[in-house]
């Protein structure tokens, strides 16, 4: 990978995880015996399958406006880690064109 790979997966990924956790999400979870731990599982199955699913079960449903009003709305969250990952990518490359 190069550099700016390495840099944009860096910085869209604390973008990601700030924008996840003030959504409300968290990745402290109760055990079965009462004590916090942490648990990265939601970042994961939130973040990145969540959004997938949920277009996907839409179209089954035949609901394709509702889909596209659905992925309109996601390119919109920087909780979501695609978004999060292009808006970084973007602002990067342009940075890096311009100054």
């Amino acid at each position: 990978m190069t550099r700016k790979i390495i840099v944009i997966i860096i910085i869209s990924s604390i973008i990601y995880i700030f924008f996840f956790f003030r959504l409300g999400n968290t990745c402290y979870r109760i055990n079965d015996i009462g004590e916090y731990k942490l648990n990265l599982v939601p970042l994961i199955s939130s973040g990145f399958i969540g959004p997938i699913k949920s277009i996907i079960e839409l179209i089954n449903l035949n609901e394709f406006r509702i889909a596209s009003k659905y992925f309109i709305f996601q390119l919109t969250l920087l909780s979501n880690p695609f978004t999060a990952f292009f808006a970084t990518y973007y602002i990067y490359t342009l940075i890096q064109n311009n100054f």
